[in-house]
């Protein structure tokens, strides 16, 4: 944490910026149903939940989320992504969200596969993945 007096504050402007940049690039902002996976803190809950408008969050543990940043609408479902096949049904989401997520997975290749069946169509997967640099640089 160095030159950072409040890590977590700074941590939440990256994640609003990669969101930002994320729905600027997307020819759809708005979107039906959405999948969130790894809600971490669940700030970036706060961030999907205006565009999405039934957005489940998941992560494997709940216990991290802070209840100021709970949204009422949003479904939160507790769920393993090394483990997502079987979980929804297929064709359920325009969109599906993770943001640092893929590099903490077994088999993000077999994350991929297995999520495919469960976006529509029509639907985005978006997927944040830090690169190395930023990684040291946290």
């Amino acid at each position: 944490m160095i030159g950072k007096a409040d890590w977590g504050k700074y941590l939440n402007e990256i994640r609003k910026r990669e969101v930002d940049i994320v729905f600027s690039l997307l020819p759809d902002t708005h979107f039906s149903s959405g999948l969130e996976i790894g809600a971490g803190n669940g700030f970036q809950t706060t961030l999907l939940s205006p565009r999405v408008e039934k957005l489940i969050s998941s992560d494997l543990n709940f216990k991290r989320i802070k209840e100021s940043l709970k949204v009422p609408k949003v479904e939160y479902k507790t769920v393993d992504a090394d483990a997502i096949k079987g979980v929804f049904n297929n064709n359920s989401f325009d969109l599906i969200f993770s943001s640092n997520v893929l590099e903490h997975l077994k088999d993000p290749k077999k994350f991929l596969r297995e999520t495919f069946p469960i976006l529509k169509d029509d639907g985005y997967a978006v997927h944040i993945i830090p690169s190395r640099l930023i990684k040291i640089c946290y």
